[in-house]
């Protein structure tokens, strides 16, 4: 293998600062647009991933390839590996890249010539094994070429080029996108073609055609079509909806001829219409049912759960597995809206909940994989998980959320769960903690999403307050902790932002992070002089008795949150309350670890909490804001619309000064508004996601730039303000946020990376150019 060192065409790495640190990154080939052909040429076998900085799953795959590079080297393998960076070179790699092919792509080259793409998993294990023995993956079989079929001479085979003005001049037509590897599109396509050929005589100006998905990249980018068949009914040129209705001939003619939304038809939900090996049980015998068999594993559903439906294939096929294996186990069903006395038995609080029945005995939850296979392997005592090992805390609402992405580590798995994974991520919470309870939505989110991107990582939760002995060394000072390992081995705490975006961006690049530093105190709370109460059984009742107005704040000494954050609030709010109403309001708090009868009896059992209390009487708990200023508003004039939980003001909602030059856009302004301008960029955004404060404030900086160029525009749509803001990010499939689209002359051109506020002005001002250029020389032509 040629190395870096003497090849003089190649960036050494520590020219970029992407790879600088990033061990054995010099032993990766760095191109650029003037060294990759040569480069390419000279090498017999070659791996050539093009990346993109901005991309997390680019920077993930950046250790893996250089580990894999170390091995080649060690193992002396034929193989030279390579990198280019599509954000500066695309334009001159376009005879193997294209921008529709996404980041990281990894191609296989063998003298000289490119010879597919890799596409199986990334780690560095699986690379070295490929570059070892490159063999081409299986080609899907393709189904006959449909636009050549005599049968199809009534339908419209379209591609990207002049997609947008044939639609244009059609009054409605419905396109079918398919895939040439589809089997469900190829057995539709005599349908289609049948009701092209009704249609023409029964209304001949609507149109019916079909799209190649496989030759028109961009059209598939641009409607974010994802799964085969599609459907799409377009009305004047424009996209209307998704057709989601039968399909049969008189269905489509039906619809053609009268265009109207149809929502999308609903799995069956009626499982005792099933001719299953799954037994269905009925609430008036539910516990003779599962004291039948021996071994019996329930699933706990309802009729509205998409999850449930999802799994019900998997679920119905285990059972028809376990039935030609064994005698003794089986699958069942039960209804959770038929008795909420059973769910409340068995501590159900979502669907679908599988739990483990052995001779009519709970046992514990199943927790694996939802899959027919995983599902027949525990059963069947193959799984080789202990079940002697079960969650005793039914009331431990982490644990009987947490998805299969995540597991659930104890200390007798500890070592094997390191050990199976090359990076993991382990949260230690107790179950009572409210900052825990709030950490568990992004963590597991970030499992879920991580699970395709970074399959490497395993995240696992740990109960840290029932194994506390074990942890004497993990330096567990407060809930939630996080630690990454690698290796198996303990490196650092994570510190960083609690949300999806902050643990896949950690991830990607695990870097140690400086914690925030603790508000320390010489002494314990209830030691310091402030205005507030600290109060304990025997004092309790008189105090709550002695004002008009009382507020209770329940906190615990390993809240980390509570103490650092929220008593600096409380106490600021505590002693302004004292001064301007010190006969009226009391303001106290109940450390819950010492008085747990007092939060036990107010059914106090997440921290911190708050609960107000009129007159001697505990009236309903505040969920509202803990800053000081909103505790002083609220104990002036309590009240519960004050106590509510406060839903987050929109960017749209917010002061001018806060959105500058930004135009908000609905349901009835976008169209108009991508039209108006000759590049128009939209931010989609929610007032939910945190991660888009940030892209907020670069958007808005971005548009202020541009204020005085007329023909650029800047617009931005909440998806979560209302529904004519919703509507707009339906029909465009907008599903994350912070996203960005570029439209130039109307059109959609493409979806932009987030970046921050140069790297988005630097992107119209190319543009710009490059659409003046393109006008003058049609001038030129003309």
């Amino acid at each position: 293998m040629q190395q870096n060192a003497s090849n003089s065409s190649a960036v050494l790495p520590e020219e970029d600062e992407f790879w600088k640190h990033v061990p054995n990154s010099d032993l990766l080939h760095i191109l650029t647009n003037t060294t990759w052909e040569s480069f390419i040429r000279s090498h017999q076998r070659v791996l050539l991933t093009v990346y993109s900085k901005d991309c997390p799953n680019c920077k993930d795959v950046r250790k893996h390839l250089a580990k894999c590079a170390r091995s080649v080297k060690e193992e002396n393998v034929g193989v030279d590996l390579a990198v280019i960076d599509s954000d500066k070179y695309s334009e001159y790699i376009y005879q193997f890249w294209v921008t529709e092919m996404g980041v990281p792509t990894l191609l296989w080259f063998e003298n000289g010539r490119k010879q597919f793409e890799y596409e199986q998993s990334r780690t560095s294990q699986d690379l070295l094994q490929f570059v070892k023995n490159p063999v081409k993956p299986e080609v899907k079989k393709s189904y006959p070429n449909w636009s050549m079929d005599e049968a199809a001479e009534d339908i419209y085979h379209l591609q990207d080029e002049g997609f947008e003005q044939f639609a244009n001049e059609q009054n409605g037509m419905m396109v079918f996108f398919y895939s040439p590897t589809c089997s469900t599109c190829y057995k539709l396509r005599k349908v289609y073609e049948q009701t092209a050929l009704q249609l023409d005589i029964e209304k001949p100006d609507v149109t019916l055609a079909a799209v190649n998905i496989v030759k028109a990249l961009r059209l598939k980018a641009k409607y974010s079509i994802s799964s085969y068949p599609y459907f799409a009914y377009f009305y004047d040129g424009k996209f209307k909806y998704q057709y989601h209705g039968k399909f049969d001939i008189d269905s489509i003619i039906a619809f053609m001829k009268k265009p109207a939304f149809i929502e999308k038809k609903k799995a069956d939900k009626d499982w005792s219409l099933a001719k299953t090996n799954v037994t269905i049980l009925q609430r008036t015998s539910f516990y003779k049912s599962v004291k039948a068999s021996k071994h019996t594993l329930v699933m706990f559903y309802a009729k509205w759960c998409s999850h449930c439906l999802r799994f019900k294939p998997q679920f119905v096929e285990a059972a028809d597995s376990l039935k030609s294996k064994t005698s003794d186990a089986h699958l069942a069903a039960f209804d959770g809206e038929e008795s909420k006395k059973i769910l409340e038995r068995y501590n159900v609080t979502g669907f679908p909940t599988l739990i483990y029945f052995r001779n009519g005995k709970y046992i514990e939850r199943y927790r694996g994989p939802r899959t027919a296979v995983s599902v027949a392997k525990f059963m069947t005592g193959l799984s080789g998980k202990s079940r002697t090992e079960s969650p005793t805390q039914d009331k431990d609402e982490i644990l009987s959320s947490k998805p299969p992405e995540v597991e659930w580590v104890t200390p007798s798995n500890l070592t094997t769960f390191l050990e199976e994974n090359d990076e993991s991520v382990v949260m230690f919470y107790a179950p009572w903690c409210g900052a825990c309870k709030n950490a568990k939505g992004p963590f597991f989110q970030a499992s879920v999403e991580a699970s395709e991107d970074l399959p490497d990582v395993g995240f696992g939760i740990f109960n840290a307050e029932k194994y506390a002995s074990f942890l004497k060394d993990f330096d567990i000072k407060g809930y939630p902790t996080f630690w990454y390992f690698e290796a198996a081995d303990r490196k650092f705490k994570y510190h960083g932002d609690i949300t999806k975006r902050g643990f896949l961006n950690f991830l990607s690049e695990p870097q140690e992070q400086k914690p925030l530093k603790p508000i320390e105190s010489a002494t314990p709370w209830i030691n310091e002089i402030s205005r507030v109460n600290h109060l304990h059984k025997d004092n309790f009742e008189d105090f709550i008795k002695k004002y008009n107005h009382v507020m209770l704040f329940f906190y615990v000494d390993v809240c980390t949150v509570c103490l650092t954050h929220v008593k600096p609030e409380y106490v600021k709010a505590a002693e302004e309350l004292g001064r301007i109403l010190p006969t009226s309001v009391g303001m106290a708090a109940v450390n819950a670890g010492p008085e747990r009868s007092i939060s036990t009896k107010y059914e106090i059992n997440s921290f911190p909490s708050f609960l107000y209390f009129h007159k001697g009487k505990a009236r309903y708990r505040y969920y509202g804001s803990w800053k000081s200023e909103d505790v002083i508003k609220f104990m002036r004039n309590p009240s519960e619309d004050l106590a509510k939980k406060v839903k987050p003001t929109s960017w749209q909602d917010m002061d001018q000064a806060e959105y500058g030059h930004v135009i908000h856009l609905g349901n009835k302004t976008y169209e108009d508004f991508i039209k108006k301008h000759q590049q128009s960029v939209v931010l989609f955004h929610s007032l939910y996601y945190q991660s888009c404060d940030p892209a907020r404030r670069h958007f808005r900086i971005a548009a202020d730039e541009f204020h005085e160029v007329s023909d650029v525009g800047f617009g931005a749509v909440d998806c979560h303000r209302q529904p004519q803001q919703g509507l707009v990010c339906y029909h465009l499939t907008v599903r994350k946020f912070p996203s960005l689209k570029y439209y130039e002359k109307g059109e959609f051109f493409a979806d932009l990376q987030q970046g921050n506020f140069d790297q988005l002005v630097k992107y119209l001002k190319e543009r710009s150019l490059l659409t003046r250029t393109d006008e003058t020389s049609e001038k030129d032509e003309l």
